[in-house]
């Protein structure tokens, strides 16, 4: 009896080690999502982007939709936005293009507005949706200017760049773009001015020139001939000359 008794304990404690070990797996695989996606938000909150990112990726990864008030286990819940606060990373860490997509992920499934606990999610959302169409706005300022500079049509150019924010990612290259053509307008000017100041000297030899002309035209019909005169015509000579 005793015998039975020991071998149907052992069959039992066998078949719930087989259930544990087969469940197990699942267990953990259930909890990383969530676990990742809290030290996401905690390195989020700290600024660190990259690191974001990285946990964000990993809570994807184990669970791909988001849910406002989603299951982690037992009877926890939690709001899960992994879309909305990795693209909100993203476009701090100046990758635009991946943050467009995510946020406009996150815009697409809708939970954020549902948020059960998470007051700052909605407002994240609206807030980067705007900056993202600001942005769109900026490229096109952005290339209009680009063309101006190209064209060397430099005062154009800088006022278009101006019209970047200090918010806008694009900012920093408008500013690099501004100084460039503020240095090659100055250039410009200084290459107009330096013909003009020797047309300017040109028109003023020709005049001394044409009275020197008159003055020993005048000369040689009052038949005054001597050193004087060549001297007029040698010089007005030279002068024709060497043009």
């Amino acid at each position: 009896m005793e015998t039975r008794h020991a071998i149907i304990t052992y069959r039992t404690t066998i078949l719930w080690v087989c259930i544990v070990c087969l469940l197990a797996p699942a267990v953990v695989h259930a909890e990383e999502w969530y676990v990742s996606y809290e030290e996401g938000l905690d390195a989020f909150h700290e600024q660190r982007w990259q690191t974001a990112i990285r946990l964000f990726n990993q809570a994807i990864a184990d669970r791909s939709d988001p849910g406002a008030n989603a299951k982690t286990y037992g009877l926890h819940f939690m709001d899960y936005f992994p879309y909305l606060y990795r693209g909100v990373a993203y476009y701090r860490a100046g990758n635009i293009q991946k943050a467009f997509q995510d946020i406009r992920q996150a815009e697409r499934y809708g939970e954020v507005y549902d948020a059960g606990n998470d007051d700052n999610a909605e407002r994240l959302l609206r807030e980067h949706l705007a900056l993202l169409q600001q942005f769109q706005a900026d490229q096109r300022t952005f290339t209009e200017a680009e063309n101006l500079y190209r064209q060397k049509q430099y005062p154009q150019a800088i006022e278009r760049f101006k019209a970047i924010g200090s918010t806008s990612p694009l900012y920093a290259e408008a500013q690099r773009y501004i100084s460039q053509a503020e240095a090659q307008k100055g250039k410009v000017a200084s290459r107009v001015d330096e013909p003009k100041e020797k047309k300017e000297e040109e028109i003023k030899t020709v005049d001394r020139t044409a009275r020197d002309l008159q003055s020993g035209i005048s000369l040689f019909n009052r038949r005054r001939y001597g050193k004087r005169l060549e001297d007029y015509f040698f010089r007005n000579l030279g002068f024709f000359g060497s043009r």
